[in-house]
């Protein structure tokens, strides 16, 4: 499950995912999504990168500049994300 985490005017929606096992198998991850309109196309750009790595999972359509943008954003937000997705945890199980 996805869980919303920030909503900019242009339509860019920023979700997370649960804490789940990481690499090394300790619950330790989140699988942050930004989705984006495309007005060049008319459909989505999606970018998906995994916390606490910083690891870039899926860049489609969005520009070196953008996914660096969004990724040092994201980075410098990941201990509130990481509490937002352990709230969210105890909220819904």
């Amino acid at each position: 499950m996805l869980y919303p985490f920030i909503s900019y005017p242009d339509g860019t929606e920023i979700v997370h995912s649960e804490i789940y096992p990481g690499d090394d198998g300790d619950l330790s991850a989140v699988r942050v999504e930004v989705e984006t309109p495309n007005n060049e196309t008319g459909r989505f750009k999606n970018l998906q990168i995994i916390l606490p790595s910083g690891k870039v999972k899926i860049a489609e359509g969005f520009t070196l500049r953008e996914i660096e943008h969004y990724k040092k954003r994201i980075m410098a937000l990941s201990d509130v994300i990481f509490e937002n997705a352990a709230d969210n945890m105890k909220l819904y199980s």
